[in-house]
């Protein structure tokens, strides 16, 4: 549990990260499912191309002058209260993973062009 004020810092610091990041990765559009500063939550997904279309969610709720910091991995309906550094940490985690498919992407999409232009 946590003050408001340090949960509400926690959620505009993730979400400007997760901004900050989409000015060298605009493909993070696409894993970003739901960003609600009005719910202080986020959605990301665990991979754009799964079907199932799974995702983290990271929510802070705030029940009179304590937060509760909440997250729920891919797979999973409920979510698990944290302390505000694991929020913060897997909030991290999953964007970093999200980056790390991007970059992924963009190196085969790139050996296919060179592929494709060897050839010809």
């Amino acid at each position: 549990m946590g003050n408001i004020a340090d949960a509400e810092n926690a959620f505009k610091s993730a979400s400007a990260l997760l901004e900050k990041h989409k000015t060298n990765y605009p493909e993070l559009e696409q894993y970003v499912e739901h960003v609600s500063p009005a719910e202080l939550s986020i959605q990301i997904l665990e991979d754009i191309k799964d079907p199932r279309r799974a995702h983290y969610i990271f929510k802070i709720l705030l029940t009179g002058v304590e937060a509760a910091y909440q997250v729920a991995h891919p797979g999973e309906k409920d979510h698990t209260n944290v302390d505000r550094a694991a929020w913060i940490s897997t909030f991290e985690e999953a964007l970093a993973k999200a980056i790390v498919q991007v970059i992924l992407t963009r190196q085969a999409e790139q050996a296919a062009q060179a592929a494709g232009s060897q050839k010809e």
